[in-house]
C-alpha cells in the first residue's frame, strides 16, 4: 500500500491549542467567520487567508488581510509551505505537517500513483486559481503603504504613510528631514518587496544608515522590530494596505 500525504495544521497558540486540523484536499480557508477555519478573534479577517494545493504543493495564501498573515515570522502574500513552517493568524500559532493515511491510488492502467505528483480531482482548476491570484496580488501590491514612525533628532515624533516607497534625504518633500545636517541630499529609501517585505537601502550617502547598530552596504530587509537609523533621524517601519 502506499502512503499519500495530506496537510495537518497542528495548534501550538490559540483558543484551540493542541488540536490538530486536517486540511482539505484542494482549499482551507481560515477566518473569523463562514470559514473551514474560525477563529473567534478580532484580529483576524472575515476571511483571513487560504491554503490551497496547486500542482501537488500546499501553498498559503493572504487573502488580503487587514493584520496579515505571517510564515515562520515574515509577513508574506503567498508562501509554499515545508512541513515545520510556523504559521500566524491573528493570536493563532499553527504548524504546518503531514499526516500519513495509507491509501492505494491508481491511474486508470490500475497502476499505482505517486503521492508526491498526486493532484486531487477537486483542484482541476488549480491553474487558473493561481493565474487569478497573481493578477489580485500584484493589484494587492501596488495598493501597499510603507508605513515610518520616525523620531527625529530633536526628539519630535512622526508617522509618515506614503504608497510604495519612501525616500529620505535633506532635498526630500517629505517630513520635516530638511533641518537635519546629517542627511544627504538622497541619503535612503525604504520600499516593499514582492513578497510585501519592507527593505532599507543606502542610496550612496555620505554618513550612512545603520539597521540595529550596524552599518549596511546594501539592500536589507527590515522588520517592524528593527531600528533604523539614517543622519540623527530613528525609524521603525511596517507595511499595511493603503485603507
Amino acid at each position: 500500500m502506499m502512503q499519500e500525504k495530506r496537510g495537518i495544521l497542528k495548534v501550538m497558540q490559540g483558543e484551540m491549542q493542541l488540536e490538530t486540523i486536517p486540511l482539505q484536499a484542494a482549499l482551507t480557508v481560515i477566518g473569523r467567520e463562514r470559514t473551514d477555519v474560525v477563529l473567534d478573534d478580532g484580529e483576524v479577517s472575515s476571511s483571513h487567508c487560504q491554503i490551497q494545493i496547486l500542482n501537488g504543493d500546499f501553498h498559503l495564501f493572504d487573502l488580503h488581510s487587514t493584520n496579515g498573515t505571517f510564515v515562520n515570522g515574515q509577513r508574506i502574500v503567498k508562501s509554499r509551505l515545508q512541513p515545520g513552517d510556523r504559521i500566524r493568524v491573528g493570536k493563532t500559532d499553527f504548524v504546518f505537517d503531514f499526516a500519513s493515511d495509507e491509501v492505494g491510488k491508481t491511474d486508470s492502467n490500475g497502476q499505482a500513483l505517486d503521492p508526491a505528483n498526486y493532484l486531487p480531482p477537486e483542484a482541476s482548476g488549480a491553474k487558473e486559481i493561481d493565474d487569478i491570484f497573481m493578477r489580485e496580488r500584484s493589484l494587492f501590491l501596488k495598493e501597499l503603504c510603507i508605513v515610518a514612525d520616525v523620531t527625529y533628532g530633536d526628539g519630535t515624533f512622526e508617522t509618515l504613510k506614503v504608497k510604495g516607497e519612501i525616500v529620505l534625504g535633506r532635498l526630500v518633500d517629505l517630513g520635516a528631514f530638511s533641518r537635519d545636517d546629517e542627511l544627504s541630499r538622497k541619503h535612503a529609501r525604504f520600499f516593499i518587496d514582492d513578497d510585501a517585505n519592507a527593505w532599507v537601502e543606502d542610496l550612496g550617502s555620505t554618513n550612512g544608515v545603520v539597521v540595529n547598530g550596524i552599518k549596511i552596504s546594501r539592500a536589507v530587509k527590515i522588520s517592524e522590530q528593527d531600528v533604523v537609523k539614517a543622519g540623527r533621524c530613528k525609524f521603525k517601519i511596517k507595511v499595511q494596505p493603503a485603507n
